[in-house]
């Protein structure tokens, strides 16, 4: 699958993965029809998704001696050849095609099909060598008793010599596009510590490293960074600019992440309830040094923008900040766990701390899921089979954040600065939680993704100053 996205001032990281499974399969074809004898000849179908990879045909050679061997495939709207022509597909197929065993797939990658209305995929050949396997599942003659053995494909039928045949179909396939995972990682930095001494956050590199560690993911589809500055003015319009984009891929079945690295805390804007405690405030993340994001704010935001068949679609939101943990469940109506399918995996469990390395500005809880994905996948794949799954990655990042202990940092962190080789037993309190409806998918395969990296503009906002806090 691969998606290309044009968005303003950010980086664009296409990661792109191929793994056919067939959605509409009519694998019977005991007979063989000469494309070109029996013009036009095609199959009708029913779309069963909004997306579509490739139409197949069981092919064969019936006449050798020809040089030219191509074959086109036309797909129009409607059961018929009378709609409109949507696209077509021209190739060569092997001459080694076996029609009864194998399978020559058409592609057509851009096309959006109506799921449960019907569609026409016409074959034609420039002379007679081709030929395509059929199956006659009932008597050629009303009322279409069925034969014995044979299978109905019972959403399309078969046309040659331009007349529809109820009795039988071609062998043919419908792949769609597999379900993807779509990401969009955030991160923020800072020109100094959060107090105004001490190294800097280093947002924008947690989220560039936990991008290209998701380059493992299974079936990755779009990937963008955006990488902010706490000087930032607008910051909040191009994140939501870069939400929207990220999301105009997204279909039901897939998986949507979003990662955060930033600066995190809360407020008592009233929102949540009256109490005069933490935890009746709203969490927020900072953007930018004048503009933050409330959690109230962002399930609104994907609650109202979400894209057409959002409540299918798995939601994983790692967030790096302190208190981020808040940005789920209490007495709020607007926290993510009244999404669908939605699970939140936060370094920093509700009016807790989250912490980062003053040696290097990196977030510990970003290098936990980066080592879970990549170098020490083979720890973090628990049952051994080979893929990191959410679950997986939760339960490796948890463990390792939360039991951790660092020695000898370059801190300080809130002005309090260790001898060397101090041990330092922080409390470090992340969690995983999600909702009844949530499933858990791999995130990574044996073998990484190809990655394409584009650099798209310049907004001012691409890996400017440093900040802090994840």
């Amino acid at each position: 699958m691969k998606r290309f996205l044009a968005v303003f001032g950010i980086l664009i990281l296409v990661f792109t993965r191929q793994i056919l499974a067939a959605d509409i399969l009519q694998d019977q074809g005991e007979n063989v029809k000469q494309i070109q004898l029996s013009e036009p000849i095609a199959q009708t179908f029913t779309a069963e998704d909004s997306s579509m990879l490739s139409i197949g045909f069981g092919l064969e050679i019936m006449n050798s001696g020809y040089s030219d061997l191509s074959l086109s495939a036309q797909l129009y709207e409607g059961a018929g050849i009378g709609g409109s022509l949507l696209a077509s597909a021209t190739a060569s197929p092997p001459a080694s095609l076996d029609y009864f065993r194998d399978f020559f797939d058409f592609p057509f990658p851009s096309v959006n099909l109506n799921p449960g209305a019907s569609y026409t995929v016409l074959l034609q050949a420039p002379n007679s060598a081709w030929g395509v396997a059929w199956n006659q599942w009932a008597y050629a003659a009303p009322p279409y008793a069925n034969i014995p053995g044979r299978v109905d494909y019972p959403n399309g039928d078969a046309i040659w010599d331009g007349q529809i045949k109820p009795y039988g179909d071609l062998r043919f396939r419908v792949t769609r596009a597999p379900a993807a995972t779509h990401i969009l990682s955030v991160g923020v930095n800072w020109d100094s510590g959060k107090h105004g001494e001490g190294p800097a956050a280093r947002g924008g590199d947690n989220a560039e490293n936990v991008l290209n560690a998701f380059g493992t993911s299974a079936n990755l589809g779009s990937a963008v960074l955006l990488t902010l500055d706490e000087h930032d003015t607008n910051a909040k319009q191009v994140f939501f600019n870069s939400l929207e984009s990220v999301l105009q891929g997204v279909r039901p079945g897939d998986t949507f992440v979003l990662y955060l690295s930033t600066h995190g805390g809360t407020w008592n804007s009233g929102d949540e309830n009256d109490e005069l405690s933490i935890s009746a405030a709203d969490e927020m993340v900072a953007l930018s040094a004048t503009e933050f994001l409330e959690d109230d704010e962002l399930y609104a935001w994907l609650a109202d923008n979400g894209p057409e068949g959002w409540d299918e679609v798995n939601k994983l939101f790692i967030l790096g900040p302190c208190h981020s943990g808040g940005f789920w469940g209490g007495d709020d109506a607007g926290d993510l766990d009244r999404l669908t399918k939605a699970a939140l995996l936060s370094a920093a469990a509700e009016d807790t701390n989250s912490y980062y390395d003053g040696a290097t500005g990196l977030s510990f809880f970003a290098d936990e899921i980066v080592r879970a994905l990549t170098t020490d996948r083979s720890t973090a794949d628990t049952n051994g089979d080979g893929v990191v799954t959410i679950q997986e990655l939760a339960d490796y990042t948890i463990a390792g954040v939360g039991t951790a202990q660092y020695v000898g940092l370059d801190f300080p962190i809130h002005g309090f600065e260790p001898e060397p080789g101090t041990v330092l037993p922080f409390e470090y309190s992340p969690v995983f939680l999600h909702t009844g409806d949530w499933q858990d998918i791999p995130l990574s395969v044996p073998e990484p993704s190809s990655i394409v990296l584009l650099a798209m503009g310049a907004l001012g906002l691409l890996v400017v100053a440093r900040r802090r806090r994840k």
